[in-house]
């Protein structure tokens, strides 16, 4: 705890959340993707839509750039209704360079007022298209760098590495040799003086020791 004190977090994507979104139409919550990314050995923060749209998230060279952290890497959770003003900065982050995930549902409603389901539709079809399947492959690429997918509703952790490895984005520590079968955590800090800090967990309790080779 000691160790993990003071600093800051560094992780590499965001995903975005919205309690009202919730209550407004089709939704899913982020536990199950975080934990698929978790499994996957990316660490990830949830960012609220309205901390989001925010001017303190500035987005530059294909970055989210926020209280400190970097995040090369965006999820746009499942759901119905979306506020145009999210919607409008995801596409911003997509042309600057931003890797844009979706999965499972893409939003058609607007929940900002006096913004209809076509104002929707069009930023949906500039981020992955106009008429975008579940998959693994990339839907769209912006001039920048940008990268946009939209993967099925379940994905596995072995789905996510392959497309943010893909996208070339790294997470805090790498398998290099072994089977970690979900059960490795790994979470980065920065001190004050610059030096990282890693927490390894290994989550195997019932299971006989294993060798595993992590960069």
């Amino acid at each position: 705890s000691l160790m993990l004190t003071g600093g800051r977090h560094v992780c590499p994507v965001a995903v975005l959340f919205s309690g009202n979104a919730r209550r407004t139409g089709a939704y899913a919550t982020p536990e199950a993707l975080t934990t698929a990314l978790q499994d996957a050995l990316y660490d990830s923060d949830w960012l609220p839509f309205e901390r989001f749209e925010d001017s303190a998230a500035k987005i530059k060279n294909g970055e989210l750039r926020l209280h400190g952290e970097s995040y090369r890497a965006l999820v746009v959770p499942p759901t119905e209704g979306i506020p145009l003003a999210t919607l409008e900065k995801v596409r911003a982050f997509y042309e600057a360079g931003g890797v844009v995930i979706g999965y499972g549902r893409l939003p058609t409603q607007s929940l900002t007022p006096g913004r209809t389901a076509s104002d929707i539709a069009a930023l949906r079809a500039a981020l992955w298209g106009a008429d975008a399947q579940p998959g693994l492959a990339v839907c769209r690429t912006s001039a920048k760098g940008g990268r946009a997918y939209f993967l099925p509703e379940t994905p596995t952790p072995s789905d996510l590495a392959g497309v943010l490895s893909g996208a070339k984005v790294a997470p805090p520590v790498r398998l290099m040799a072994g089977q970690t079968d979900g059960w490795i955590h790994a979470l980065r800090r920065v001190d004050r003086e610059g030096r990282d800090v890693l927490l390894v967990v290994n989550q195997n309790t019932n299971r006989e020791a294993r060798a595993l080779s992590l960069s």
